[in-house]
């Protein structure tokens, strides 16, 4: 027969009971990982399309030569003068590896006697096969040429000349800060033009360049 005392003793034991199962299990999760504390933490993935401008300065060495015209330099390029260059690109950055946008660019020698330009503005694709740091860049548009006349009229030397541009490049950004990066870049632009008073030539800027990219989240 159960005594009350034995009675009470059991009341006693399957109250307590639970609670120390549960101290139990809170003691274990404090002493050593859980299938909580090692679920992976996702980290946030940025959001393309991304905006990037970048602007720069640098040297080019332009030169020139007529298309297949025996006189002249024939199919050599000229010798080769070198002054400043000046390039201004953006657009947006469609996932790690793909940027597509415009780049317009300047050369300007200012001679005694005046002041040639030739500048272009293109559609350019920069591909990043790292994914970052490292880009080669591809474009084609318009292309334009100019004589300023500073000695004899203070004027432009007859009409501008338009013609198709090209280019090939690459390029490194630096990090120097969020969404800022030091990017050094080397290119190659091509001009041609034809018209029916001179014969067809191509205009050649080889550039080395220094620039600042900026870019712009979604």
């Amino acid at each position: 027969m159960r005594t009350p005392r034995g009675s009470l003793i059991a009341l006693i034991v399957l109250a307590v009971a639970p609670a120390v199962r549960l101290r139990a299990q809170e003691g274990e999760s404090h002493g050593r990982p859980t299938s909580e504390t090692l679920r992976p933490v996702s980290e946030p993935t940025s959001r393309y399309p991304q905006g990037f401008l970048s602007l720069s300065m640098g040297a080019g060495s332009e030169s020139f030569r007529y298309n297949g015209y025996s006189g002249g330099y024939g199919g050599a390029y000229s010798s080769a003068v070198t002054a400043p260059v000046f390039t201004v690109a953006g657009g947006a950055r469609l996932n790690p590896f793909v940027d597509v946008g415009l780049q317009g660019y300047g050369w300007v020698n200012g001679e005694q006697q005046g002041t040639v330009t030739l500048g272009g503005l293109m559609f350019i694709t920069r591909l990043h096969p790292l994914g970052r740091w490292l880009y080669l860049k591809g474009g084609a548009g318009i292309a334009s040429t100019n004589f300023y006349d500073s000695y004899y009229c203070g004027c432009s030397a007859g009409p501008a000349y338009v013609g198709f541009a090209y280019s090939f490049g690459a390029g490194l950004e630096l990090p120097m800060g969020h969404n800022v990066a030091l990017e050094p870049m080397a290119d190659v632009f091509y001009q041609s033009y034809s018209g029916r008073s001179f014969p067809p030539y191509t205009e050649r800027i080889l550039h080395l360049g220094l620039g600042i990219s900026f870019g712009f989240a979604h």
